[in-house]
């Protein structure tokens, strides 16, 4: 697949995994550009690429991290700053829609990895993809994931009872 594909069909999904990590359009903005600017080195450089997917997400929560390490930011704010719910532009159907706000607010109490592993899943990535990009075993994927969902429903549970009454 040449570069101009690749780009049109992730830069999208990779665009939406950095939003949901920084929370900041512009940086999403800057990291993605990055991101496929990587890409296109590896390209020119004829470096086989097996899963592109799977090598941009993992490309991509790379340049998050390195975004934060240049600035001196230690792995600890880094968690908190996945937690921390902050502002940034939504679509206002989202906004209205108080299950999905709860929804956030329990991601956002999450460990960081398992926020990573559902958003990841939420992409739509293999599990293949999201133990490659975790540096995971691919096996204990699904499990994981189960757990962490698991973990997600008893916290929205706790804080918006109300929510699962009806």
């Amino acid at each position: 697949m040449d570069f101009d594909k690749i780009y049109l069909t992730h830069y999208p999904s990779i665009f939406k995994y950095l939003l949901q990590l920084t929370r900041c359009e512009e940086t999403s903005k800057d990291l993605v550009q990055e991101v496929f600017e990587s890409l296109y080195i590896q390209k020119q450089k004829k470096q086989n690429i097996k899963d592109v997917r799977a090598w941009l997400f993992k490309t991509a929560y790379n340049r998050f991290v390195n975004n934060y390490n240049k600035q001196k930011y230690n792995l600890a704010y880094i968690q908190e700053t996945i937690r921390t719910e902050t502002q940034y532009e939504r679509e206002p159907e989202i906004e209205a829609n108080e299950k999905v706000k709860q929804l956030e607010a329990g991601l956002n109490k999450l460990e960081p990895k398992a926020y990573h592993l559902v958003i990841l899943y939420q992409q739509g990535l293999k599990y293949k993809e999201i133990a490659e990009i975790l540096e995971i075993n691919p096996a204990s994927v699904g499990k994981t994931l189960s757990r962490t969902i698991e973990k997600l429903r008893t916290i929205i549970k706790e804080e918006c009872h109300e929510l699962f009454e009806k």
